[in-house]
Order: C-alpha cells, then sequence, then structure tokens
C-alpha cells in the first residue's frame, strides 16, 4: 500500500481493513480493489441435527484445507479464486459435521474448485464426505471419520511460506517500478516455475543467463 499511495493509503488500510482473509492469500485484491465476496446462501442445520456454529470458511482456510492433499501449487490455484463462502458446523449422531456452499470469483474458478475438492476426497478412500455442484457453486458435506482416519500430509507450514515468498516477489516487483497486475502476474508465475527454496535465496540466478532468459520470458507473458 505503501508503494502504491503512500502513508495515505497505509492510514486508510487501517481504517477500512478488508473483511475476508482472501487478502491474506493474495494482498494484491486490496490494490486492485477485488476483495468483496459474493453472496453465498449459507447452509443450514437440519431435524435431528445441532448446530455448532456457522459463518464464512474463508479462502485461506480453503487453501490450507486443499494442501494436506494436494500439491500446493494445485491448492493454491483453487483457492485464489475464492467468490465466497458459508458454512454451518453441527453434531447429528454425536458427530460433528460441517456443510459448506462455496461459488468462485468466475465460473471457471468454481470448476477449478470443483474439480480441486474432488481430488481432496479422492485422496481419501473412505472419507465421509460428498461434494456436488449447487446452484452455480458448490456444496460440500463431510463429518469427522474418527480414529481410523489417515491423517493428512502436514503441509500447512510450506502451504504459508509458498504464499508469503510469493507476495515478497510481488512486493519486490512493485518497488522495482512494476503494475500491480504486473507484479502479481510475474510473482505468480515465478513461484510456478521456481521452487520456494530457490526462490528464497538471494543469490539465486545471478550470473545465470538461462535463469535470467527465463525470467524475462516470464515477465513478458504479463504484460
Amino acid at each position: 500500500m505503501a508503494t502504491d499511495g503512500g502513508n495515505a493509503a497505509v492510514d486508510e488500510l487501517l481504517a477500512d481493513t478488508p473483511s475476508h482473509d482472501v487478502t491474506l492469500l493474495d494482498p494484491f485484491r486490496v490494490l486492485t480493489e477485488d476483495e468483496a465476496a459474493r453472496e453465498v446462501k449459507a447452509p443450514v442445520a437440519r431435524r435431528g441435527e445441532k448446530e455448532l456454529d456457522s459463518g464464512e470458511f474463508g479462502a485461506l482456510t480453503w487453501y490450507l484445507m486443499l494442501a494436506e492433499r494436494l500439491p500446493l501449487l494445485d491448492a493454491l490455484a483453487a483457492a485464489d479464486g475464492w467468490g465466497g463462502d458459508a458454512y454451518v458446523a453441527y453434531e447429528k449422531a454425536g458427530r460433528s459435521c460441517v456443510r459448506m456452499a462455496y461459488t468462485g470469483a468466475t465460473r471457471a474458478d468454481t470448476g477449478r474448485m470443483l474439480s480441486a475438492v474432488r481430488r481432496w476426497v479422492d485422496a481419501a478412500p473412505g472419507s465421509p464426505t460428498t461434494v456436488s455442484e449447487a446452484g452455480g457453486g458448490l456444496r460440500l458435506e463431510s463429518c469427522d471419520p474418527g480414529k481410523a482416519a489417515a491423517g493428512g500430509n502436514d503441509m500447512s507450514a510450506e502451504a504459508v511460506e509458498l504464499v508469503s515468498v510469493r507476495t515478497g516477489l510481488g512486493a519486490g516487483l512493485l518497488k522495482a517500478g512494476a503494475t500491480n497486475a504486473v507484479a502479481r502476474c510475474v510473482a505468480g508465475r515465478l513461484v510456478e516455475t521456481y521452487s520456494v527454496s530457490q526462490l528464497s535465496d538471494p543469490t539465486f540466478g545471478t550470473g545465470d543467463p538461462a535463469v535470467q532468459a527465463r525470467v524475462q520470458q516470464l515477465a513478458a507473458g504479463c504484460r
């Protein structure tokens, strides 16, 4: 924000903070004023179900959930398309469950998330989870599988690191004079092309014409 509008922009952000965690996943949504969510009809607890909680699940939580079973870049690509969601957590017959409704920012984003969630479900055979298309979005219902369930890949730290590196690259490109759109695009393509360990190395690409040429090629495709 400081790069884009100085201290006044920072003051404005602090006075009117984003209301959705998608901006933690992709801070460029703030700069492009694209942080609003679409209205999603909230699921409800049904007869015989005791409501425990309800609200917005959030793009960051979708990302961390998917990252436990899918490759990180696939999980991030799906979560990046977040457009809005709502959930209700409930208890039925002594089992904790959740019912979620989701919509992407675009139809393609919804389709990408639907595909990702189906892969997430398939990665845990026997899981008491169903996913389906509903009302232009998707509906996910899942219950606690109990102690017999297999754990995830424990990728939360790596998932957060990937997002942090992408954000840092974008901020560096902004400081170098790139526009919001170009900085966002190039940072995204860099994390798709190189590993986090490579991009975190301050000497990466130094004296390597092949890497420098590839980075220029990626940047050219974003203009």
